[in-house]
């Protein structure tokens, strides 16, 4: 569908770094394949005392999108270019510090409520924010997502695979 997207999404994970909730608005326009975005994370990193962190929350770094997509019946191809301003504060792990770029490509097929995937990229940040593998997002408005509590720099190359499960 063409024109003006928007959403918000919530990641909320637990490790040994304590709590992490991240909030995404996107706003975004798609034209018939392609597509662009602008997102706004906003963070919280929960205490821990095992790691013996504070708490810390803020915006993170901001990032633009351009995405192509294909959805056919045969298989489903997204590609999406993305780069990250240095807005978050990097000395809490809310940003990279410097500008981030992330190049993804997402192949799947749908059978029924399983659809198989592969996740191929490269860019020079992965983590909160820049998620490296998992920020996929096509005009038909498939998307992968992980939220992490930090961001690493530098080159870097990515592959994952699997099954997602669509319960309803």
């Amino acid at each position: 569908a063409t024109g003006v997207t928007a959403s918000v999404r919530l990641d909320v994970s637990h490790s040994k770094q304590g709590a992490f909730t991240q909030v995404v608005p996107r706003v975004g326009y798609d034209f018939t394949r392609w597509g662009v975005d602008v997102r706004v994370p906003i963070e919280y990193v929960g205490a821990s005392s095992t790691a013996g962190t504070k708490a810390h929350g803020g915006m993170g770094d901001i990032r633009l999108g351009l995405s192509y997509g294909i959805a056919a019946t045969q298989l489903n191809f997204y590609s999406t270019l993305s780069v990250t301003a240095p807005t978050g504060d990097s000395t809490v792990g809310l940003g990279a510090g410097q500008s981030t770029w992330n190049w993804n490509n997402y192949l799947s097929h749908d059978f029924s409520r399983v659809t198989p995937f592969i996740d191929l990229g490269v860019g020079s940040s992965a983590g909160s924010g820049t998620t490296g593998s998992t920020s996929v997002m096509g005009p038909t408005g498939q998307a992968r997502t992980l939220a992490t509590p930090y961001i690493t720099v530098g080159t870097q190359a990515h592959a994952d695979a699997g099954l997602d499960l669509y319960i309803w």
